[in-house]
Formats: C-alpha cells, structure tokens, sequence
C-alpha cells in the first residue's frame, strides 16, 4: 500500500497529480493488481483516492488484527460454532410487512408497534432467553477478509487521524444510497461480531452500498493514533467529515453515491446522534449531508450510563477485567491504570487529560457555545445541553430488557420526552431481545423490511430497481408452501431455481439478465449460494395467483 500523507479538504492538485503518478508506475510495475484484475477488484480501484484509501494485501494496515477476547473466551468464538441465517421461507404471509414489492402502512411508529404485537408469533424466532439472543447475535458466519464485494478502506482525517471502514459495494454503476454504520464499544472492523447482522440486513440483503466504521474506542484504533478519545462528541465529527467528503464531486466515490444515511449501534449510537445535530448546523442551501438516521439500542447520555454502570456492585470489576482485555492499547498509554479500577481510570483519564476532538477543523461549524469547552470531554459529549435540534427523520430500534445500556437512561428518556427532541425522531421499543440481540428474537428478513423502507422513504429520487415475472404454475401454490432456491451460471446468463415445497420438481425457473443483476451477479463469480438465497429471500416478491405466479425481483 502506498502510505499517504494526512490528506484533508486543503490536498493539493499537486499531492493529487504525484498520488496518481505513483500509483500507476506501481500497476505498470506488478506491484498492485492491475485494473482489469477482476470487475470488483477494478470497482474499488476506482474509488481510491488520497482520502480513502484501499487497504491491499501488503498494507501494514491490513496486519492489525490481533485477537482481543480473553483466552478463555477463545474456544467459543471459533468457527465451527457460527451459523448460516436461515434462508427457508414462505410464499406469502399475512405479516410480511412487504407484500408484491408494496409496503403494507405508513412508516408511522405507532404503526410499526401494532405491527410487531399483531405479528408477534410469526416474527419471534427466540427462545427469550439472554444466552440464545446473544449467541444468535454474536455468532454469525462471516468472512470479512474474503467477502466478494467488499473491501477494508482507511480514511484520512484532519491532523492526522486514521480511520479503518469495511466498504461493500454493489455491483452496478448507478448511485445507490450509502448506508454508513458506526460500530459499538471496542469493535474493530477486522474483528466485528455484535454488529454482523446489520452487515447482512444492510448490505448482503439490500440495495444499498454499505460502510462499516471502527470504534474510536477500539484497540487497532488507538495503536494506530497514539490517543484516546472516544465517545460520541469525537466519533460523530469524524462521521461526518467522512460523508460529507465522500459526497464532494471530486472523491472518485461520489458518481456511486445518491444519498447518505447514518446508523449506529450502542455506543456507536451515540455518534449518530451528535452526527444528527452538525447535519442541522452546517446545512448549506437546504442541502444536508445525511438524509436519514437509524439507531439500535443507543447510547444516549453516556455520563449517566456510565456512572449507572459503575454503581452496580461488583459489576464495575467484571466491566474493568473486560476493558482490560479488549484495550491493550490503552492500557499501554495508561500505565498507572489498576487493572480492577481500569475503566474507572479511563473515565478520570478522560476527564482531566482530554485536549479536545482528534480531528476537529473550523469548516465544521458546531452547536452554539460548544467552541469554548472543547477540551471538556464529559461536557462535550453532553452535548444535549447545547441543541436538540434534529430536523432529519431518526429512527431508533430499542429493547426495553437492556442490562448494558438501560432503557429508561436512554432510548426511554427520548421516548417519555424527557428528553424532548423535535416529531422527527421516532422511538420503536421492542419487548423481547436484550440489548441489540434482535436476531437473537426477531425475524432477519421482516426486520430488514422495516430499515430498508426507511432508508428508501428518505431516499428523495431514488427509484429502486425490480424485474417482473409471470410464470405458468404446475402445481396449485399455497401461501404457507415452503421455498428454497438452487444456482445455475454458464458465464452468460445466471439462472435461479425457485423450489416449492420439498419437491424440486415443483418449482419454476427465472433467468437474470446480467445488464439486472446488480446486486447478484458477484455471488456467482464464485457461487455463493448462502449470500444469494438470502439476498432472494428478502428481495423477491412473490404473488400467487390461479395457476401463475408474479414474482418481482428489486435489485
């Protein structure tokens, strides 16, 4: 990899020209891949730039990974334990929130939580318990490293901040939303487990482009800067340089782009919302950076969360134990820390040695009165003190069960209104699961229906894409009659058998014209029949009638 100097909004057309320069005399040498390596290899190539870089093979970037669990946890983290979603179905449902490709109501809270306890039976996949959710949640098969249409990315931040992305992208050239998510406490995007299924119902299941971003709470994250500085004030300027970059006409990722949309979760939930306010202040000409919001279980007020979390007993020291071991980098910069007061030496380390945010510049225009405690770290990242002025649809996913972070501290004090923010934000309080588990309890694909409907209702101009068919029926086709689906690709054309029930013979086959397969083609390129049946199963609609059957493929 070619290692960049800090590149900001001020790079020169000259840094631009030697950048470029550079890059080709290594293609023409072999040291990169050239651009006609592969169609997805090319795509990324396209989008490199000084500002977000591709992370190759050869990177030191691409060597950070060490594993942070305690040994002890080791053993059940392994893959032979992971599981594949299911991919079996059904051919229609009096539940599915999507029915033939039309959404069933408006997307109006109190819709959503009618349609969740009406629904209940059909959409609860758990047994109710906190050890099944969190290893549904915990324990998803994914292979970042050897994903076909994603890429590790690092962004260069003003005054010198890098920050690691995992990039998926579709295979089509046409803009598509780009849904960014902020991961949770101490995830890294070489390492992410709690926020797996949001890679598959976003990305893998979706018509979106998708960027993960590292925790600044993470440990490749502070090996790589040298600093300490977390939590939402820090992490929610640094989610909105990378968007509103992304989207300036002369990042190479921008012609891929129709609109951006944030969500985070947990902790990561608490950037989004300070990402919400700086959307409000540095609207230009009534054009915003983000064009919607989507949370699960965030963090909303982080002071009182984290004195709540160290008033419970012995908790704090079992809290402390973990920090310890998913933070060796902190630790090193920390080195009076005691290992069983650790996260109580952080948050004082926090408090009297923060020098305000890491890559904070004066384009960025924040709420009134904030300029003159930027180095207050607990006061900064109150941030509800100096707005709650949020005018951007957010959408806020929240077990009310929450024993990491508390329902009533957070997500419950926006809903009550004790935290009174505008009609925009929305809170939707789900009885079962605990703490973002929702694959632990939920239904992936009728779940996924919801964020994708709101990201497509924020969407302003974008049409999404679908193929329609009308196929003869052999067989008289029930609603409750199971699906399952097999591949077949010639290198033209690839085709898909959609099977009814348990005979194969039962079933029909399609055809998907490679100039419409946007979103499929790169799972065939190898075969990746797990990827491609999920991607079916919550994008194909299908509509019994008599002896046919319409089907529309949203792509």
């Amino acid at each position: 990899m070619l290692i960049l100097p800090n590149c900001n909004n001020r790079t020169t057309l000259q840094q631009m020209f030697r950048y470029r320069l550079v890059q080709s005399l290594f293609v023409l040498l072999g040291v990169f891949p050239s651009p006609g390596f592969g169609e997805i290899q090319d795509r990324f190539q396209k989008v490199d730039s000084p500002f977000m870089t591709l992370i190759r093979p050869d990177s030191p970037y691409a060597k950070e990974k060490i594993s942070l669990y305690p040994s002890w946890a080791e053993p059940f983290l392994q893959d032979y334990l992971r599981y594949e979603p299911s991919t079996k179905g059904r051919v229609s449902t009096q539940c599915s929130f999507s029915k033939g490709g039309q959404h069933n109501f408006s997307l109006e809270v109190r819709d959503i939580q009618g349609h969740l306890q009406s629904c209940e039976e059909e959409l609860d996949v758990g047994y109710g318990d906190i050890f099944s959710n969190t290893y549904r949640t915990m324990m998803l098969r994914l292979s970042p490293e050897t994903h076909p249409m994603a890429r590790y990315v690092l962004f260069h931040l003003p005054n010198g901040v890098r920050v690691k992305g995992f990039l998926g992208l579709k295979d089509s050239d046409r803009p598509r939303p780009l849904v960014i998510l902020r991961a949770g406490i101490f995830s890294n995007v070489t390492e992410f487990l709690p926020e797996r299924f949001l890679f598959l119902q976003l990305f893998e299941q979706s018509q979106f482009h998708f960027l993960i971003l590292e925790s600044s709470s993470g440990n490749e994250f502070i090996a790589r800067n040298q600093k300490i500085a977390f939590g939402g004030f820090d992490e929610g300027i640094q989610n909105f340089q990378i968007a509103r970059q992304l989207q300036n006409p002369k990042e190479p990722m921008s012609k891929y782009i129709h609109s951006v949309h944030l969500s985070g979760i947990s902790m990561g939930g608490h950037s989004v919302f300070f990402s919400a306010l700086l959307n409000e202040v540095n609207r230009d000409k009534n054009k915003k950076v983000f064009s919607s919001f989507l949370a699960f279980c965030p963090l909303v007020n982080m002071r009182d969360t984290f004195d709540y979390q160290l008033s419970q007993g012995v908790l704090p020291y079992i809290v402390s134990y973990w920090f310890q071991k998913r933070l060796p980098s902190a630790h090193l910069l920390l080195p009076q820390a005691k290992d069983k007061n650790f996260m109580q030496s952080l948050m004082d380390y926090l408090g009297a040695q923060y020098q305000g945010p890491l890559s904070y510049e004066q384009s960025i225009r924040l709420p009134d009165g904030m300029e003159k405690t930027l180095n207050k770290y607990w006061i900064e990242n109150d941030f509800w003190k100096f707005s709650k002025k949020i005018e951007t649809p957010f959408l806020i996913f929240a077990t009310r069960k929450d024993p990491l972070v508390p329902f009533l501290l957070n997500s419950g004090r926006i809903q009550n209104k004790y935290l009174d923010l505008s009609d925009m934000v929305s809170v939707v309080e789900l009885k079962r699961g605990y703490h973002c588990s929702l694959p632990g309890e939920y239904d992936m694909y009728q779940m996924a229906d919801l964020y994708h409907y709101h990201i497509l209702n924020q969407s302003q101009g974008y049409e999404p894409q679908y193929k329609e068919y009308d196929v003869e029926l052999s067989v008289v086709l029930r609603a409750q009659s199971d699906l399952s689906y097999d591949f077949q690709w010639d290198g033209r054309s690839p085709t898909v058998f959609i099977n009814f029930g348990k005979k194969k013979a039962s079933g029909v086959k399609i055809e998907l014209p490679t100039d419409s397969s946007g979103a499929l083609l790169s799972y065939f390129q190898p075969m990746n029949k797990s990827i491609l049946s999920r991607y079916l199963r919550q994008n194909l609609k299908l509509s019994p009638k008599g002896d046919r059957l319409k089907m529309r493929l949203f792509y």
